[in-house]
This record gives structure tokens, sequence and C-alpha cells, in this order.
């Protein structure tokens, strides 16, 4: 979020903590509930393509197992896609459209800076071997130099690194089992639900047990691919903080446990 007023003068220290405040609140109110078309599948999904219940009707019986599968998601997506509609124009009003809010909750990091071209900014052009006419550099500005030069090369380097978690991540996915077999979901990073596969046999559940069952496998695929994400920015941000910690914090304990057993591809 940016600190700024349209004006372009810096938000009040009171006024950034109420802007931040309302964007929280935003982000928690940003639930949407969809039922499929044919009223077999209700879905409720929040930020960040969390899907936070999943209901199914008698009517969900009528299909075959694949065919359940691809509804879910669909139904899942369109709820997914409202909620980025809705909070997409909600921040856009408190951050003045300069941060993708849902994008960010979907795992999508924003663009690296372009890289830097031609010479050291800054670097003078003092005297070298190649050029005696010059005036030469003092010991003072040829430190100088030397620094604002190995400043650069780092940030060159972080950039590079940068772009490449950047490809990372959008190839990870995870997929989770359900606990004796039947159901698998595949998710990518963001919590996007990428696929589900449900036996024929499953069917023969009940609407309540294999709507739980479904939603709890989900959430276990959710839960993998987000510490996978977490361990690639880890390696990008180093020691200085424990990203994978802090994820691992917001997941429940049974989904923290068994995170480490995710499928990566790509």
């Amino acid at each position: 979020m940016s600190g700024v007023h349209n004006n372009g003068q810096p938000l009040a220290p009171a006024q950034l903590r109420s802007a931040a405040a309302d964007l929280r609140a935003v982000i928690q109110e940003s639930v949407v509930t969809v039922t499929s078309p044919e009223h077999a599948v209700t879905v409720t999904v929040g930020p960040g393509n969390a899907v936070m219940e999943l209901l199914l009707s008698q009517r969900a019986f009528r299909y075959d197992g694949d065919t359940l599968g691809a509804v879910i998601v669909e139904t899942i997506r369109e709820a997914g896609r409202q909620v980025d509609e809705a909070l997409a124009e909600r921040a856009r009003e408190l951050t003045r459209g300069r941060v993708d809010v849902a994008g960010l909750l979907g795992g999508v990091l924003p663009e690296p800076p372009a890289a830097r071209t031609g010479g050291v900014p800054g670097a003078s052009s003092g005297g070298t071997a190649d050029d005696p006419g010059s005036e030469p550099l003092t010991a003072l500005e040829a430190e100088t130099e030397e620094k604002v030069r190995r400043l650069a090369e780092e940030a060159d380097r972080q950039v590079a690194a940068y772009a490449e978690a950047q490809a990372e991540l959008r190839e990870i996915t995870a997929t989770a089992v359900s606990p004796y077999g039947g159901i698998a979901a595949t998710v990518a990073a963001g919590g996007v639900l990428q696929g589900i596969q449900i036996d024929d046999e499953m069917l023969g559940h009940g609407a309540n047990t294999l709507g739980a069952l479904v939603l709890s496998t989900i959430q276990q695929a959710t839960a993998q691919a987000a510490m996978l994400v977490a361990e690639r920015v880890q390696r990008l941000t180093g020691p200085r903080l424990d990203i994978q910690e802090m994820v691992a914090s917001y997941l429940p304990a049974e989904l923290r446990d068994e995170s480490p057993g995710a499928s990566r591809h790509g």
C-alpha cells in the first residue's frame, strides 16, 4: 500500500494506520458463496482462493466422479473470481490502484524492476590507464566508486534471483489424497485449484461425508502448496525472516504436520 495522498503528499502515521486497518477489514470481508448451475455444489471462498466451505446436494450424485470433480472445480473458480473482483474494487479505492491486493493474496509476485543497462550509475569518468589525459580519481572517489559498483552488482543479482523465484512459483503444485484414497486434489501456488479426482466408488458416501472429504483434501493440498511457496521465498529472502514458520503458524496443526509430504512439479 502506498503511504501517499493523490496529491503526492505522504500520509500522516495515523492516516496510514487507518488505511491499513481498512484494508485488513476489506480482506476479511471478501467472502463469496456460489452454487453450481444445477444446484449440486455450493462453495464458500475467501481471499487467496481459500475454500472455506463445500456442500453437496443429492443432485451431486447424478454425476460420475470425474464430472462431479469438474463441477466442484468450476464452482470454486467462479467463487474465487468473484472474490478477486470484489476485493480489487474495494482495495483500489484504498490503495489508489497502486497495489494488486488480490494478486498478492493469490501468490502472484509483482514484476521485478527492469535490469540495469550501461555502466554503474554515478560512476566517475576519472583517469584510467586507457584515458591518461583525464584527471585521476582521488583515493576517496575511487573507494566510493568501487562501493557503488558492488552495490549495483548485488542489486542485479537480487533482481535475477527474484525473477527466477517468480518463474519457479508459477510451476509449483501440490497434490493431496484423502486418508483412504479415492479423492485427490491438486493446487497451484496461491491456492489455485487445478483439479479434483473422485473415484466413482466414493459416491457411495452420503453428501455430508463426501463433501467433507473433498473439502479437507483441497485444504490439505492448499497447505502443502503454501509451504512449498514459503520454502522457495525463504531461499530468496535468506535467514532474515523465517517465512516458512510464518506460513506454518497460520495452518491448523493437522495440516502443518503433513505439509512436507507435498509433491512438486516443475
